[in-house]
């Protein structure tokens, strides 16, 4: 229980900018071209161009945004994931093992709205996923 809520804190303060000392409001478009959204189990992805060409995303169901990612989900950083393909593959494993997971409990025992909008996932995930992950990151 306390590693996790170290891990929270850590991913809280990641998303709000405080550790990496970058920006945390970083340039956010959505692409036109990008053949968006991915519906996957009832949860709708969408793809987000960031600075450094790089990509985000923001999962949702209906109208609920569960997650909006706009800086690596491995490393913290304001460079987002290389490639589409990352951000979908990575979209896809937190729809499965994380919100679809969240949803199972009960109310009293899920993630609160502001922790849950970014979140960190160990870098061993992006290694199972075949993501490589740059350590050049800024």
């Amino acid at each position: 229980m306390r590693i996790a809520r170290r891990i929270l804190a850590l991913s809280l303060l990641t998303s709000l900018g405080l550790l990496s000392g970058g920006a945390a409001s970083a340039q956010v478009k959505f692409q036109k071209d990008l053949p968006n959204p991915w519906e996957v189990n009832g949860f709708t992805i969408r793809i987000i161009h960031l600075d450094h060409a790089s990509y985000g995303y923001e999962i949702r169901q209906g109208s609920q945004i569960f997650v909006h990612q706009r800086r690596n989900p491995y490393t913290g950083s304001t460079t987002g994931l290389r490639s589409k393909d990352d951000v979908l593959k990575t979209a896809t494993w937190m729809i499965r093992n994380v919100l679809m997971t969240d949803q199972m409990r009960p109310q009293a025992q899920r993630l609160p709205a502001s922790i849950a909008m970014s979140r960190y996932i160990p870098p061993t995930v992006a290694a199972s996923l075949g993501i490589t992950l740059d350590s050049s990151t800024r």
